[in-house]
């Protein structure tokens, strides 16, 4: 993703319509680039700031550290998201695995070996 995409989509995120497969390749190019994460941070004081005047409430002292949280939240869900999707490969190609033995017959001459 270039800055011109990421501009773009950076208030989407922030209003929470980007699609779902633009999240990532967003989120990465954002963390990588100083001046679209600045423009992120800006649509993220605008769209929070709006909400909060209409409210006529202040509930954000501090949009920069609320913004700070939001982003490193946002990038700790994608890491885990891809660290479970890791997991899981690694289960399918073990059991995977134990089923070829299985039905090869093989997992008793392996279980004897060990």
């Amino acid at each position: 993703m270039n800055c011109f995409e990421a501009q773009n989509l950076s208030m989407q995120y922030v209003n929470g319509d980007i699609e779902e497969e633009k999240i990532k390749p967003f989120l990465k190019h954002v963390a990588s680039c100083k001046d679209c994460k600045e423009e992120l941070e800006i649509c993220y004081i605008i769209v929070n700031g709006m909400k909060e005047l209409e409210q006529d409430k202040t509930k954000i002292n501090n949009f920069h550290e609320a913004f700070e949280n939001m982003f490193n939240g946002a990038i700790k869900k994608l890491d885990k998201k891809h660290n479970e999707r890791k997991i899981k490969i690694i289960i399918m190609v073990i059991l995977i695995i134990i089923l070829v033995l299985v039905l090869t017959g093989d997992i008793y001459e392996f279980a004897r070996l060990s």
